[in-house]
């Protein structure tokens, strides 16, 4: 196949009056009306702009219309690139600078201008009387862009293409075993490119993918119940949504047997918080999946077969069967699985690698090199910026960012591990440490039921070797998320620096 728009396709002939997609708010479009709507979508923006390869802004929210937008965009020959309709002005300014789209199609109930491209309104795109063919696209062609901020604050743009999601979503749903009778939960938002797996699995498949409003995500009991009512079969959500289940123990009260797939994704899923879903749900699979924005889907996953110790790291996983993941040391020599002591950075090789940065080359060929192990053909690579190690059934295991590597009195440190060991005492539901380097002490922040004080240093002290307990505590009532659902580190850093 040629584009992801071949997926569709197929589906709409196989499964025209089914449901595609359907939200909280009683909302639905099946397969056909998809179609059509892309069509319709597509054709007005053939007409209007006359460009191809370029890119064009979709300001979205959690909706159907969002989803025609962004493939309207494909069949007219472009590429999408999905904004939060709340950000600030002035961040989607700055996004409009770097991307300079052709076009901005608005599927919000925000009011935005811009002078830099034309502004169009989704539902002025459904209406077209003059239906253009689909601009014939290859492999190689751009599909979608995602802005990532990285460690500079300022965005950068991740550009995938048509190859890269089609070989992840085919072993993905080789590899789980997705259906055309699954309903997919949706909880990753749109700009996020995690959310990705349930829109692609959709068309390929054939199943139905169920947006789920995000107010349901403060009421664990009634998400619960909408999980049940509405028949949701395959959740893949970030480990702080899943979380809150557990926290809450829904479990005791509501039967989520019908899920079949327990899938999480984005950050490291507090093992005791796993521990709870697995054994409530004993015939439900629970897959960790591990990658990049600069991977397209994911590069590694572990399927938990038995329960994990509340200290452990749940692990990362192996390749998926269209990759290559490598463990680098410093000197860029390849860590071996039966190595288990050594740590190296994580580096992946194959097809679902994207195209790098929109317009920053020199960001690009930093990040993205020749595989330093083959000095026979060009092989590019991508290093993640993770780091890790095997474990002694050759699973990797991601022990955080380089970043979040310290040097302490002499000793390595991984902060992660600080966060691991403060995560399995009772009542802390959310940790993370950061490094005050001027006056070399590490500072946990942490939040849960209450303000756990001198209980939690106890704990630490005698859960980890003395160098590496925290030598601050600060208790937030909730931990602060940046819009992907991760703890947002960098805010933690600058409130502590700044008090």
């Amino acid at each position: 196949m040629n584009n992801v728009l071949e997926w569709l396709d197929n589906s709409a002939r196989s499964y025209s009056s089914k449901v595609a997609f359907c939200d909280s708010e009683g909302n639905e479009i099946t397969f056909k009306d998809l179609n059509y709507e892309i069509e319709t979508i597509g054709s007005n923006l053939i007409c209007c702009l006359k460009k191809t390869k370029s890119p064009i802004m979709v300001l979205t929210e959690r909706n159907i219309k969002s989803i025609s937008a962004f493939w309207g965009v494909v069949y007219s020959g472009n590429f999408y690139l999905p904004i939060d309709a709340s950000l600030p002005e002035n961040r989607i300014n700055d996004m409009i600078a770097l991307a300079k789209p052709i076009a901005i199609i608005n599927c919000s109930d925000r009011v935005f201008n811009s002078n830099s491209a034309k502004i169009f309104n989704v539902e002025e795109l459904k209406f077209c009387t003059n239906k253009m063919p689909r601009i014939n696209l290859i492999q190689t062609d751009p599909l979608y862009g995602i802005f990532t901020s990285g460690s500079t604050g300022f965005p950068k743009l991740v550009l995938k293409n048509h190859l890269s999601i089609i070989s992840f979503v085919n072993e993905y749903v080789k590899t789980f075993g997705f259906k055309a009778e699954d309903t997919q939960g949706n909880q990753i938002p749109f700009y996020f490119d995690a959310s990705t797996k349930d829109l692609f699995t959709t068309l390929k498949v054939g199943c139905t993918t169920n947006i789920i409003n995000k107010s349901y995500f403060s009421w664990p009991g009634k998400l619960a119940n909408y999980l049940v009512d509405n028949q949701i079969t395959s959740i893949c959500w970030v480990p702080s949504a899943l979380s809150m289940l557990s926290l809450f123990n829904v479990f005791e009260k509501i039967d989520l047997s019908q899920i079949k797939r327990v899938l999480f994704v984005g950050e490291p899923m507090p093992t005791k918080q796993l521990n709870i879903w697995y054994k409530a749900l004993p015939k439900t699979q629970f897959i960790n999946l591990y990658g990049s924005t600069e991977n397209a889907g994911n590069c590694l996953y572990y399927v938990l077969n038995h329960p994990l110790n509340d200290e452990e790291r749940v692990p990362i996983g192996k390749e998926f069967c269209n990759c290559k993941v490598l463990l680098l040391d410093d000197n860029e020599k390849l860590i071996e699985k039966s190595d288990t002591t050594s740590i190296g950075e994580i580096c992946v090789l194959g097809d679902i690698l994207s195209l790098g940065y929109y317009q920053n080359f020199e960001a690009t060929s930093e990040k993205f090199c020749q595989n330093p192990l083959n000095d026979k053909y060009y092989e590019r690579m991508f290093k993640t910026g993770d780091v890790g190690q095997y474990d002694v059934d050759g699973n990797i295991v991601c022990l955080g960012r380089k970043d979040y590597q310290i040097k302490l009195n002499g000793y390595r440190i991984e902060l992660g591990d600080i966060d691991v060991k403060a995560l399995t005492m009772e009542g802390v539901t959310s940790a993370c440490s950061i490094y005050d380097a001027p006056k070399k002490k590490i500072v946990l922040y942490y939040s849960g039921a209450k303000d756990l004080g001198t209980e939690l240093v106890r704990f630490l002290k005698d859960k980890l070797p003395s160098y590496m307990v925290p030598s601050k505590y600060i208790y937030l009532k909730e931990m602060p998320l940046n819009k992907n659902g991760k703890i947002d580190r960098n805010l933690l850093k600058e409130n502590y620096f700044n008090r």
